[in-house]
């Protein structure tokens, strides 16, 4: 009987510490910021320029590059905040300019954050949060160019003036704007570790604007800057960018940065990763570790790509010694039960044959992945074309077994296994 009463006493006891501690949180005072404004810099970026803004080409690229990679180049896909606290709470706002979802990947990944906790062992931690999409309208002032970038300001009825259709005259235009909240509510610390090392990715396929963050009042909070290495730069199609993964730290670019703990620049542009000499002149302003380019799903088996891939090499080697790796078409997981779906094979035909022609003239530093070391199986896509998550992980395994392979051989990486 007593011992019945000691265990019901310890229960009770519990849960009044539980209660205790959820009450201490729910009265937490919140301090709001813009996280630019008070010193952090945006990760993830090819260009020290970038360092505070949420995009990934340089406003000079604009004009240079066709107007859909332009686009994309607005999605903050691989972009990340760094820093060190010991908040308990963490709370984030911000707008996304695009479809918040789509049918095919789920808000969490289009528009949705990734909040990964980094131990003083380097051991890592992931943290849940609410996510809470709203829908609203906003009038969005537009300046003639056509720039993503834009000042909101809540509007149900905008003039007709204002909604004019010629492109040289608008000024603006009526968008759905998505504000998205995030609410970190229950950050425990284990015992031995007074802080974490936090690294927030950001979304995958929108832009992100009007971004507010909100810490513990009286928290540590500091910020990491940017990492100075040499990054993996990565330049490909949409299941580079990230299609079609659940949550942005699950995007094979991310989860190999994540693996090897070495910066990766995401240059991954939806349905326009097609070799065109501009995106590589782009690439060449680049001090990379390693380039990793991966475009065959963007290109036609009636599309010359041999020569564009081949001009572009020329132009990375002519600059830079570091490795450049080429991946092959990973395939369609649905090509056994619909042969139309097997061109992919002759495409890394082409491929390969191109790569190895290109060694034998001596282009040094020079590597392939193949379709068969990335291995997707018949459940590592969502619809036979992007990548669940287990495909992401899949192909990220295999870059990763790549990279340390060239690593081992070059050794100009130091890239190292957590």
């Amino acid at each position: 009987m007593k011992g019945n009463l000691r265990i019901l006493f310890s229960i009770a006891l519990a849960l009044l510490v539980l209660e205790t501690a959820a009450e201490e949180r729910k009265e937490l005072r919140m301090r709001e910021f813009d996280p630019i404004d008070v010193g952090a810099e945006v990760h993830g970026s090819g260009w020290e320029s970038l360092a505070g803004r949420f995009v990934r080409l340089e406003d000079s690229a604009e004009g240079l590059v066709r107007k859909p990679v332009w686009d994309l180049s607005r999605n903050s896909a691989g972009l990340s905040l760094v820093f060190r606290s010991n908040t308990r709470r963490l709370e984030l706002s911000f707008d996304v300019f695009g479809w918040k979802g789509m049918n095919h990947m789920p808000a969490t990944g289009v528009s949705g954050v990734d909040l990964f906790a980094y131990k003083p062992d380097g051991e890592e931690l992931w943290c849940a949060a609410k996510f809470m999409p709203q829908f609203k309208e906003e009038y969005i002032e537009v300046p003639a160019t056509g720039s993503q970038t834009a000042t909101a300001q809540t509007s149900s009825t905008p003039s007709s003036a204002q909604t004019s259709s010629d492109p040289s005259s608008a000024k603006a235009r009526t968008v759905r704007v998505t504000r998205v909240a995030y609410s970190f509510e229950q950050i425990d610390y284990e015992e031995g570790c007074e802080e974490y090392e936090w690294h927030l990715y950001l979304p995958l396929y929108n832009t992100v604007e009007n971004f507010r963050m909100a810490v513990e009042e009286g928290c540590r909070l500091e910020w990491v800057p940017r990492d100075e290495r040499q990054p993996i730069v990565v330049y490909g199609t949409s299941i580079a960018q990230g299609a079609c993964a659940t949550r942005p730290g699950m995007a094979w670019t991310n989860l190999v940065e994540r693996e090897l703990r070495y910066p990766v620049v995401n240059l991954g542009f939806s349905g326009n990763g097609k070799l065109e000499a501009e995106l590589f002149a782009l690439l060449d302003q680049i001090d990379a570790g390693v380039y990793i380019i991966d475009c065959l799903p963007n290109i036609k088996v009636t599309d010359n790509f041999e020569e564009k891939l081949e001009a572009g090499i020329k132009l990375l080697r002519e600059h830079h010694s570091c490795p450049i790796l080429v991946v092959d078409h990973s395939g369609h997981t649905n090509d056994r039960t619909n042969l139309s779906r097997c061109f992919p094979d002759e495409l890394n035909r082409r491929q390969a044959a191109l790569v190895k022609r290109l060694r034998k003239e001596g282009i040094k530093q020079l590597y392939y992945l193949t379709r068969n070391e990335i291995a997707w199986d018949k459940d590592s896509m969502v619809e036979g074309i992007h990548p669940n998550d287990r495909g992401m992980m899949q192909q990220a395994e295999a870059v990763c077994g790549k990279l340390r392979q060239i690593d081992r051989r070059c050794r100009e990486l130091n890239l190292k296994s957590r």
